[in-house]
């Protein structure tokens, strides 16, 4: 494992560059190199500059198109369509907009009954220091599944969602299962899942990537990888 610590406008991207070029000069296979960034526009940056780069180095272009570049979300959706039935789905899944997954949540709150301390009669605000039910289930939602939270995780569900009763959150968490059961039934998943299923999947089969011919993993602007992206890449090379 190497890391490149630097001050911003340094040259950390075109250190990688070229470590990534040389690992091709090297008889490094291509195409077991992957590069990730975090925003496609930087994707796409890599993909340019490493052809670039790679033409004043006598390096094909046909070579260097091979490395595979993209986000850790790219990488995880790619997981998840190849790997869905492995995941519980009947189909490839979609990401759902936000449209439909406030619908999908409002549907589950208006079938379970009134719970406890929330606001029905303003269902979607959204202000500063009021929120409806439905602005309130929205966000622990999203809570429950990034920091996948179990069903009894009602203290760390209050960390992030203070102001309500304990049970107002179990309520919530119960409620949780219900959506994710649906999303799972119409083949539906959302951004984070791309993320989370990954993880899932390397920490059921640590050495799952080496099945899709990746063995270099190369990781530009590091300091903005998430909590999650980071014990992905530490999963990872546990397994080197």
């Amino acid at each position: 494992v190497y890391k490149l610590i630097a001050g911003a406008g340094a040259g950390k991207t075109l250190v990688i560059i070229l470590r990534t070029l040389n690992m091709i000069d090297s008889g490094v296979d291509p195409e077991t190199i992957y590069l990730i960034s975090f925003t496609n526009a930087a994707a796409d940056e890599l993909r340019q500059r490493l052809v670039a780069y790679g033409e004043d180095m006598g390096i094909e272009q046909e070579d260097t198109e091979k490395v595979r570049i993209s986000t850790f979300n790219a990488l995880g959706n790619a997981i998840v369509q190849k790997e869905y039935k492995r995941f519980g789905f009947a189909k490839p899944p979609r990401v759902i907009d936000g449209i439909e997954r406030k619908a999908i949540i409002a549907k589950i709150l208006n079938a379970s009954g009134a719970i406890p301390g929330l606001d029905y009669l303003n269902f979607d605000m959204n202000n500063p220091n009021a929120a409806g039910a439905l602005t309130v289930a929205s966000r622990a939602f999203s809570i429950i599944k990034t920091q996948k939270l179990g069903q009894y995780d009602v203290e760390e569900l209050a960390k992030s969602i203070p102001g309500y009763s304990s049970e107002t959150l179990q309520a919530l968490l119960d409620l949780y299962n219900r959506f994710d059961d649906e999303l799972r039934e119409k083949s539906l998943i959302e951004y984070a899942d791309q993320e989370n299923l990954l993880f899932d999947l390397l920490n059921e089969d640590p050495f799952y990537l080496d099945s899709l011919n990746i063995h270099h993993i190369v990781v530009d602007e590091y300091q903005d990888t998430s909590p999650k992206q980071n014990e992905i890449l530490k999963r990872i090379c546990e397994t080197d």
